[in-house]
């Protein structure tokens, strides 16, 4: 359904110089699938997520969705009946000035056909799935919380029947019971048949939520795991210690060598070098490919080079 080979996307700068964001991304997702891409703030996660969602087309390399290369759609309408992406911030996706009633139906309007009364039947008949009352479509943004906005976002998107469904840090500003809320949703509709690409800085998030993890840093995908597969490469591990250090509240044991994430890159050495405690000599001369440890596990790391399959 959607695959992604040798992607690339530069972002140029006023000076002439450019930020390599990503450098050659390879993956790839089936109908009903879910995977969760991790990484750190600046790896690329959100620059990906703005080309599916058609937002960039500046790229190298393919983005297929259905077959179809994204830089030839046209008919943005018939795509985003399929595809649809939910925001990190909710209240960015909404006029501050508008009633739910008009934000919640417009979209079944325009992509799906629907009437107005068709349309306002059905959002009444579903907000009782997400803990709300029909009610509060007679109020607007500034009149509810925001975990109560970013479940409405996520039930207008979901509503559409979306094929693929984009999830850019969505519960980044979320308290715990909203994040169970929004993932219990996306569950759900899941059993239809709908992919799911759901993006995180939280390694235990995304492992609860999909059995399928991604990891990126620097523009590249370190690790590609799926079916319950342990997380092997050092970056993976860095990001596994850093979230069970803040679950005990105890951050300051945790202490990863320094050094600067993006946007510096050299295609000649792993991207991981820096901050890599178990880096040899080689690691200097060769940038790593994607080592196939089995059929459902690749990693970016030469300690695994023997152990390719």
């Amino acid at each position: 359904m959607l695959q992604i080979s040798e992607l690339k996307f530069n972002y140029k700068q006023n000076d002439g110089k450019e930020i390599r964001a990503l450098r050659g991304i390879d993956f790839s997702l089936t109908n009903g699938e879910s995977a969760a891409l991790v990484g750190e703030s600046g790896c690329g996660k959100t620059t990906l997520c703005n080309i599916v969602n058609l937002m960039l087309k500046d790229y190298d390399g393919s983005v297929l969705f259905d077959g179809k290369e994204l830089k030839n759609i046209d008919k943005t309408k018939d795509y985003y009946s399929k595809v649809q992406y939910i925001f990190q911030d909710p209240k960015s996706a909404v006029s501050p000035y508008q009633k739910f009633a008009y934000f919640m139906t417009a979209p079944l309007i325009n992509l799906k056909g629907m009437n107005k009364t068709q349309a306002l039947n059905l959002v009444r008949e579903k907000l009782p799935t997400i803990g709300l009352l029909p009610e509060i479509l007679n109020k607007r943004p500034n009149e509810v919380s925001l975990g109560q906005l970013q479940r409405l976002c996520l039930l207008k998107s979901l509503l559409i029947g979306p094929k693929l469904l984009l999830c850019d840090e969505i519960t980044a500003s979320l308290d715990e019971h909203s994040i169970k809320d929004c993932l219990t949703i996306i569950n759900e509709y899941q059993k239809t048949g709908m992919s799911v690409l759901f993006i995180t800085h939280d390694i235990e998030l995304a492992k609860s939520f999909s059995n399928r993890i991604i990891v990126m840093f620097k523009g590249t995908i370190l690790e590609d795991t799926q079916g319950g597969q342990a997380l092997t490469h050092p970056y993976a591990q860095e990001l596994l210690n850093a979230s069970a250090a803040l679950k005990r509240s105890q951050l300051n044991e945790f202490s990863p060598k320094s050094a600067p994430s993006c946007p510096i890159t050299v295609d000649s050495i792993c991207p991981y070098y820096k901050r890599c405690n178990n880096k040899t000599a080689d690691c200097l001369n060769e940038f790593p490919k994607l080592f196939k440890l089995s059929e459902n596990h690749r990693v970016r790391c030469l300690k695994f080079k023997n152990a390719e399959i």
